[in-house]
């Protein structure tokens, strides 16, 4: 098996692991000294000499074409892949026969004169839900001061910091894409654990003429995001308890497909490891490879996995990687092995890494994916100099906003947890949710007093409530000051109906969670992307008899779906 970048970032994370209190008890890993971990840092800052630069006339006309449209959101949808042809409603994606006017449409969008379009479908990353309705299936056409807008969603702490560009060549067939990186500036260096920025990293594509995105992420603390010169992705999340994820994808000219995801447990995650074979849960006693320093490794070959993993287990050699070959599989997976002999009395099927290696070779081979695309280096890095051009037509929209009459409105901040999984807040926020009652766990969020609560599931078998990383938060609650800019202490109704885009309501009474603090409470069915669909929805506790009058330390519950689970 070849060894991926990722392992890179694995190896800082191993390192930042002990620093923050999550050591995996390796006692054969060997960390990265300063030199090198400077040095898988700096792949990712380098510029090459050739810039592009940005002045206030060279946005000219373009300006004109920001729309003062409130922001729409989008709901998840899956990406489309060789696999799921119905969804490429746009028809087969094919390069422009003219590499030079390929490198001109790339540069005009750099320059903010050309817009790119952008599918809810092709969408990936996080920054998805600050675009647009998902119906609209032709996309919508978006500037690059219009995509950093929306980035930075009127958030006054938050600014851009850099843009960099660079192009690849997706499945090494001789086309050209255009990978965007813009590093943003989003908090307390402290609170942040030494990382404060996040990297939204996109492709663009020209497609007979129009620039459309083919595949956006962030890289964030304890997530990177890593596309080298031929589109050959990797991210991998290291989430603190001795648990790593890693995922691979494949750019092509129309899109991208998943390659495998691999995932490694040890430390206390293997006393016991506790994972799901043939539909049921399962337990795999593995204190002796837990004490001889080991870890298991997970693989899976389609998007979505299924029950049935590919599992095997290994050492650690003195690159950060699992140690594997002829002179040590006798001993990890011979008949005598106590590591084997833990999963075939679990009824686990377990295979040498050799053979994943295979695996995984038969895989890239069936998406043509070669040697040279796996290995190859990330592309040269190009960096804007002058970006104040950008970022003053970005601001227009957040100007012309400031100057409407609202009172009160949802916190910018909220709907970054919009269905977010507990992986991922883990990585946000570094808090860990405890158990709240029935399968429900709770966690603070922080700079606020407003709380999310995530739907864990139930073990048959221990009889309790557990939590995953797959695990969705699906509700936040606090106080009504908690989710809105106002300094009023009450609020009439009417005056929330209009403010917040309330495209229906109910007085209720009785029932849903919210009976816990109020026996009266009115449910506001709220539209967050100014289509006339509701897609958030807040329950409020009320008084009775002054029902038209809100209160702004009334309870509040926010969901996403339309009745709470």
């Amino acid at each position: 098996m070849r060894k991926r970048d990722i392992y890179k970032y694995a190896l800082v994370t191993m390192v930042a692991s002990a620093l923050f209190g999550c050591a995996t008890n390796r006692a054969d890993v060997k960390p990265l000294n300063l030199n090198e971990m400077s040095s898988v840092i700096s792949e990712e800052n380098q510029s090459s000499k050739e810039d592009i630069s940005l002045d206030k006339s060279s946005v000219g006309d373009s300006e004109k074409m920001l729309s003062d449209e409130e922001d729409n959101a989008i709901l998840d949808e899956a990406v489309p892949t060789a696999s799921e042809p119905e969804k490429n409603a746009a028809g087969k994606m094919g390069a422009v026969s003219n590499p030079s006017d390929v490198k001109k449409s790339y540069e005009k969008f750099l320059a903010n004169e050309e817009p790119v379009i952008i599918e809810s479908y092709r969408l990936f990353g996080d920054l998805h839900s600050a675009f647009f309705n998902y119906e609209e299936k032709d996309g919508q056409a978006y500037l690059l001061s219009e995509i950093i807008h929306r980035i930075l969603a009127e958030d006054n702490e938050l600014n851009v910091k850099a843009i960099k560009y660079a192009y690849i060549d997706s499945m090494d067939k001789g086309s050209e894409q255009l990978l965007v990186s813009i590093t943003t500036d989003w908090g307390d260096e402290e609170f942040s654990s030494g990382q404060n920025y996040t990297d939204y990293k996109f492709v663009v594509n020209n497609v007979e003429g129009q620039l459309k995105l083919l595949y956006e992420n962030e890289e964030v603390f304890r997530y990177a995001v890593t596309i080298n010169k031929y589109g050959y992705i990797s991210t991998g999340t290291y989430s603190g308890f001795a648990s790593d994820e890693y995922e691979y994808r494949i750019l092509t000219e129309d899109g991208w497909n998943f390659v495998y995801g691999e995932t490694f447990e040890a430390g206390n995650c293997l006393t016991p490891l506790k994972l799901f074979w043939d539909w049921e849960p399962v337990e795999v006693n593995l204190e002796s490879l837990c004490e001889d320093g080991g870890a298991v490794w997970s693989y899976r070959f389609e998007e979505e996995g299924d029950a049935n993993m590919t599992y095997s287990y290994a050492f650690w050699n003195d690159e950060g990687g699992p140690e594997y070959g002829p002179s040590v599989e006798e001993k990890l997976y011979g008949k005598n092995s106590p590591y084997r002999k833990a999963f075939e009395d679990a009824g686990v099927t377990i295979y040498t890494m050799s053979e994943v290696g295979d695996m995984i070779s038969k895989r890239e081979k069936e998406l043509g994916i070669t040697n040279k695309i796996t290995d190859a280096d990330e592309p040269e890095w190009n960096e804007i100099k002058d970006i104040s051009a950008i970022i003053d037509a970005a601001n227009k929209k957040t100007v012309s906003k400031a100057a409407d009459n609202k009172i009160i409105d949802i916190d910018s901040n909220i709907l970054k947890y919009r269905n977010i999984r507990y992986s991922d807040f883990v990585n946000m926020t570094g808090n860990e949710a405890e158990f709240y009652h029935n399968c429900y766990f709770i966690s603070s969020i922080p700079d606020s007093s407003y709380e999310i609560v995530f739907l864990g599931g139930w073990n048959d078998n221990t009889f309790e409530a557990y939590l995953d990383d797959d695990s969705v938060g699906y509700m936040l609650q606090g106080k009504l000051k908690d989710f809105v800019n106002s300094d009023r202490s009450e609020i009439a109704l009417d005056k929330i109906i209009e403010d917040l885009g309330v495209v229906s309501y109910e007085y209720r009474e009785g029932g849903g969670t919210i009976y816990y603090v109020s026996d009266n409470y009115v449910r506001l069915n709220i539209d967050t992307g100014s289509d006339g669909k509701a897609d958030m929805f807040m329950d409020v506790d009320i008084d009775p008899n002054r029902a038209n009058v809100i209160k702004l330390d009334s309870c509040v519950y926010l969901y996403w779906n339309e009745e709470p689970m």
